[in-house]
Parts: C-alpha cells; sequence; structure tokens
C-alpha cells in the first residue's frame, strides 16, 4: 500500500496529481485504468476541499493498494460524517463550475468505480473505491508480485 497525506488546501490537488503521475508508472497502471483512477480521487478530494469547514490540523490521506485483481483507492478525512453512497443519481450539471472537480462529486465516483464503500472509524470518515483489472489485454493489470 502506498500513502499521501495532504493538506485541507486547494492547492495540494497540484501534490495529488504528481503523486497519481509517479503511482501510475511505478505501479503499471494501464492507461484506462488509470484515468478513472485519477478522476475519483480528484474529485473526492476536491470535494472534501471545497465543501468541509476545516479546523486546525485535519488532513486529507489518499491510499492505494493491490487486492488480488483489484486496484483500492481511499480516501480518509475528519469531516463531519457523511454517507456518499446516499447520494442521489446524478443530473446534468447546471454550470460549468458545477462540472469541474469538486463539482460532480460522488455522481462521478460511481461512474468509473466498480465499488464504493464508506464507513467511519475514530472519528475518520473513510470512502473506498474499487477498480477491477482488465481481464486481458493491453490494459490489462500485472498482477502483485
Amino acid at each position: 500500500m502506498v500513502r499521501l497525506t495532504l493538506a485541507h488546501d486547494r492547492a495540494e490537488m497540484g501534490r495529488l496529481a504528481a503523486w497519481l503521475d509517479a503511482r501510475e508508472d511505478q505501479m503499471a497502471i494501464p492507461a484506462r485504468l488509470a484515468f478513472a483512477l485519477r478522476q475519483c480521487l480528484e474529485e473526492a478530494v476536491a470535494n472534501l476541499i471545497k465543501h468541509t469547514p476545516v479546523t486546525a490540523g485535519e488532513d486529507i490521506a489518499v491510499e492505494l493498494d493491490w487486492q488480488d485483481d483489484t486496484l483500492v483507492a481511499a480516501v480518509e478525512d475528519s469531516a463531519p460524517p457523511f454517507d456518499p453512497r446516499a447520494v442521489p443519481p446524478p443530473v446534468r450539471p447546471a454550470t460549468l463550475e458545477d462540472a469541474v472537480p469538486g463539482g460532480w462529486g460522488i455522481q462521478l465516483i460511481r461512474s468509473f468505480a466498480s465499488d464504493i464503500g464508506y464507513e467511519t472509524k475514530a472519528g475518520r470518515n473513510r470512502l473506498t473505491m474499487k477498480f477491477v483489472r482488465p481481464a486481458t489485454g493491453a490494459d490489462a493489470i500485472p498482477k502483485k508480485s
């Protein structure tokens, strides 16, 4: 598992992008899956930064891990509890602002991830997203060694 801790600040989006670039190469994540992973993680982090009030010392943790044939990504923070699985189905964004990272929310994540989970533990919220390895072809994810 690899982990990145971000400050609760929009300027951290650049750090997240650079970290994802390095992990995509290091973990040999195929392009199609890397695109989905990036969209989901950037959306989750942007939403936390945009919509969550912050108190001193709060952070956002991002993790990536292989579990069998599944790439698991998690975003964890200490925001007030909110179960994203309860959000209604997506609607067309009303403005351009709604279409940028932080505007689509869980609807975008649902469209890319094969499964999502949510839990609150010890004052931390954890959104888990799973991306299944394509069975064959150029986009297949190499198995963990």
